[in-house]
C-alpha cells in the first residue's frame, strides 16, 4: 500500500490518486465528497488549542499521538482496520492520498498519520519528537510527581527511587537533566532525594515541608489560576490552600513565569487506578499542553519510559 499526502487546494492542479479525507471537515465546495477516515482526524479541542496559540507544533504532535493512542484499544488492530479500509478505497491501484487543508510542506497532522500507517507506533513518534527537542537544547526537564501514599508502598518507592537514580546517571556534559517536583511527602520527596543534579522544587508557600535545595516559592499567577478554573471540576469549591497546591502544580508543568514558562519535557508520575487529586490534575494539564506522561504505576507507562530512557542513552552517550 502506497500512502501519499495532498491538500484540498491542490486538487485542481494535481492528479491525486484515490484522495481520502483525514480532516474534521471538508471544503463545502468539494463535490462529490471524499471518503473519509474520521479516526485519524485531530480532536476539536486539539485544533482549537493549536489555532489559539496555546500549544506549538511539537506539542501538537505529542498531543495528537497521545489522543490517538488513548482512543485505540489495540493499536495494531486499529492500524490494520484502517489500512483495510484504505485498500478497499485504493482498489487495484494500491495507492491512496491523505487529504487536509494545509498546503504541501506546511505543518499538518496528515504527515503524522502517514508515519503511523507506515508502521511507527504512536509511542515511537512521541519519543522521537522529545529526542529532537532535547537534541537542540541538550537539556531534559523532568517533573517527578505522585501520590503521597507512595511512602507507605515500599515496592513503589523503590521503583521511583530507581528511576530517578537512573536519570541522575544521564546527567553529563552531553545532556543536562533538571528535576522539577513539589516538595510533598511520598513521590515528590523520593524523586527529590534520588536525584543529585539541578532541582527546581516548587513549593506552595515558604517553609512548606521543611527545607529544599533549589526551592521556588509559588506566587499568585493569573494564568495558573485561570487553568485551575478551566480544568478542575470543582474549582469553585476549593479551599484557599487546595487552590494554591493546584496552581503550584501548574508551575511544575509549565514553569514559573520568571523562567519564561519553560515547559517540562516529560512527566514521570505514580497515579494509582481510579485516583484523583493533584497528581491527576497535573497529568491532565500536561496532556493538554502536549507533554508526555509516563505513569509508572501502570505497566504500559513503565515500558514506554524504559524505551525513552534507552533512546536517550543511545543518542547522547
Amino acid at each position: 500500500m502506497i500512502i501519499k499526502t495532498g491538500y484540498y487546494g491542490g486538487m485542481q492542479n494535481n492528479a491525486y490518486r484515490n484522495p481520502v479525507s483525514v480532516s474534521i471537515t471538508m471544503p463545502k465546495s468539494l463535490k462529490p465528497k471524499l471518503p473519509g477516515i474520521p479516526a485519524l482526524s485531530p480532536s476539536n479541542g486539539l485544533l482549537y488549542d493549536y489555532k489559539g496559540g496555546l500549544i506549538n507544533e511539537k506539542d501538537y504532535v505529542i498531543r495528537y499521538c497521545t489522543e490517538q493512542k488513548e482512543q485505540m484499544e489495540n493499536e495494531q488492530k486499529s492500524r490494520e482496520k484502517i489500512l483495510q479500509k484504505l485498500r478497499t478505497i485504493a482498489g487495484d491501484s494500491d495507492e491512496v492520498t491523505l487529504m487536509c487543508f494545509e498546503k504541501d510542506g506546511d505543518f499538518c497532522h496528515r504527515y503524522i498519520a502517514k508515519e503511523w500507517l507506515d508502521g511507527k507506533d504512536w509511542t515511537d513518534i512521541i519519543n522521537e519528537t522529545v529526542l529532537d527537542s532535547v537534541s537542540q537544547s541538550r537539556e531534559l526537564l523532568i517533573a517527578g510527581i505522585g501520590s503521597r501514599s507512595m511512602k507507605n508502598n515500599p515496592a513503589a518507592s523503590a521503583l521511583f527511587r530507581k528511576i530517578f537514580n537512573a536519570f541522575d546517571s544521564l546527567n553529563s556534559d552531553n545532556l543536562k537533566i533538571i528535576l522539577r517536583s513539589g516538595g510533598a511527602n511520598g513521590a515528590d520527596s523520593i524523586a527529590e532525594h534520588s536525584f543529585s543534579g539541578e532541582r527546581q522544587i516548587i513549593l506552595p508557600w515558604k517553609g512548606f515541608n521543611g527545607k529544599h535545595a533549589g526551592e521556588i516559592i509559588y506566587n499568585d499567577d493569573k494564568e495558573a489560576s485561570d487553568l485551575v478554573n478551566q480544568m478542575h471540576p470543582a474549582s469553585g469549591r476549593l479551599s484557599q490552600d487546595a487552590r494554591r497546591f493546584l496552581e503550584r502544580d501548574v508551575w511544575q508543568i509549565l514553569g514559573p513565569p520568571n523562567q519564561q514558562r519553560k515547559k517540562t519535557d516529560i512527566i514521570v508520575c505514580w497515579i494509582e487506578p481510579g485516583r484523583t487529586g493533584g497528581t491527576a490534575f497535573a497529568r491532565n494539564i500536561a496532556e493538554r499542553f502536549g507533554i508526555p506522561v509516563f505513569n509508572v504505576a501502570e505497566t504500559e507507562g513503565l515500558v514506554k519510559l524504559r524505551r525513552l530512557f534507552k533512546n536517550l542513552r543511545n543518542n547522547f552517550f
